[in-house]
């Protein structure tokens, strides 16, 4: 994302912050605790971007991190045969992300067998008796 902060620094002065590279610390972290750590190939990110402006994207920022792991289980050979299955992927949130975009993605992949939404037990909440 370093290409992006004179831009942002520009249109949103706010994020001062986003471009800041944490790989090295979230490695450390990982490596610490026993996790896995991995980073998500620029080649993910620039393929969800065509995608998003094909279908029309409104102004954006950035793709939402959830849309952006999406792609990369799409574009990961070790996951062609699975199926991707989303609960409680909204698709709402900062005003900087394109998510009416991003939901006429996912229903094209979910269109194609390869994702699928987990839907509620019931249609109504528990918490409102009914």
């Amino acid at each position: 994302f370093g290409e992006l902060k004179p831009q942002l620094a520009i249109s949103h002065p706010e994020l001062d912050d986003f471009c800041d590279d944490y790989t090295d610390g979230f490695a450390t972290f990982a490596t610490a605790n026993g996790k896995q750590h991995r980073i998500i190939h620029s080649d993910v990110h620039t393929a969800l971007d065509a995608a998003l402006l094909a279908l029309e994207a409104e102004p954006y920022v950035v793709p939402s991190s959830g849309m952006v792991v999406i792609q990369a289980l799409l574009a990961d050979p070790r996951h062609a045969e699975d199926t991707i299955i989303l609960a409680g992927f909204g698709h709402s949130g900062w005003d900087g992300h394109p998510f009416e975009a991003e939901r006429r993605l996912v229903d094209r992949y979910i269109a194609s067998g390869r994702v699928m939404r987990l839907q509620p037990l019931f249609a109504s909440s528990l918490s409102q008796g009914t």
